[in-house]
């Protein structure tokens, strides 16, 4: 592999501070708003997922010592799906896969929240289902933000952007608690 240091090259007046750099990183509108798009994919997921061994358990009816076999399914399915899901960004545009990936996730959602008493094998499907828009969504919407800052910033930029995701799916969690 090529190393990827070329912008470390790149200084323009006082960005070559680092603090300075990561300011101004903060306040352009456009990385503002990649941030802001990163706080609800983030917020999404993390004010669901806390609960899911409990609704799974108390809402759907599979008892705790069964919800590995759920849960080893869905990360089988997902080992594999990620990178499939990453290909078909590449073919067929990372905006379009995030959009579909979305649809999915928001329909499954509603689903899933409505499920009554239901057997493991139901569960599992659903479980698969949500889990790819999720993985559509966040693999696509990544790839998306790469795209966002220009090769001066990008070590920044990603640096709070990682900061900004992992700040929220806090936040979203403690909320949802």
């Amino acid at each position: 592999m090529k190393p990827v240091n070329a912008h470390l090259q790149i200084h323009q007046g006082d960005d070559h501070r680092p603090l300075q750099h990561l300011l101004n990183t903060v306040r352009r509108p456009a990385y503002t708003r990649a941030f802001t798009a990163t706080i609800l994919m983030a917020t999404g997921g993390f004010m669901l997922m806390p609960f899911g061994s409990d609704f799974t358990a108390h809402n759907l009816g599979i008892a705790v010592d069964r919800q590995p076999m759920i849960y080893m399914v869905v990360g089988l399915v997902t080992l594999v799906g990620g990178p499939l899901i990453g290909r078909l960004s590449d073919k067929v545009g990372k905006f379009n896969v995030f959009t579909a990936g979305s649809l999915l996730a928001l329909v499954v959602v509603l689903i899933y929240t409505h499920l009554g008493i239901s057997p493991i094998w139901l569960v599992m499907i659903v479980n698969v289902c949500m889990m790819l828009g999720v993985s559509s969504r966040m693999i696509s919407g990544s790839a998306l933000m790469t795209a966002v800052p220009d090769m001066k910033d990008r070590g920044a930029f990603m640096a709070v952007n990682s900061a900004v995701q992992q700040m929220s799916g806090g936040v979203a969690a403690l909320i949802g608690g």
